[in-house]
């Protein structure tokens, strides 16, 4: 399932369920001012689900991120802590892992390569997704 934010959409995303209540939200685009509002819609409505275990954020495919984007990202990370779902982002590189390295951030979030190496990961450590 595709979400975008308008026709000329700079920011889409694609929701992979997987095995054992763990969602994959992979972004396109840019994650800044006038498309995060996409993002947060997005992920507000997976917090209603009671089967929820761990969402994988996959930002492979994000060529521009700003710090509204990354307030996205954090907001969705406490969000997830606050309900006791583990929170892992996948494919960091470019503007994303400048931003997490900058801001000191990079140490809070639970960093893997690709989203398949993060979802094994979670299902073996349900609990906190670390």
């Amino acid at each position: 399932m595709r979400f975008s934010s308008r026709d000329d959409a700079q920011l889409s995303v694609d929701l992979q369920e997987q095995v054992g209540g763990i969602v994959i939200a992979r972004v396109h685009g840019e994650l800044a001012v006038g498309s995060e509002p996409l993002l947060g819609a997005y992920l507000e409505a997976l917090w209603e689900r009671p089967d929820l275990r761990g969402l994988v954020v996959d930002v492979t495919e994000v060529g521009f991120c700003d710090s509204v984007g990354l307030g996205e990202l954090i907001g969705a990370y406490n969000r997830c802590q606050a309900q006791t779902v583990a929170f892992t982002l996948a494919g960091v590189n470019g503007m994303v892992a400048r931003l997490l390295n900058v801001t000191g951030l990079r140490a809070t979030f639970a960093v893997f390569p690709d989203a398949e190496a993060a979802t094994t990961h979670l299902a073996a450590n349900p609990e906190t997704g670390r």
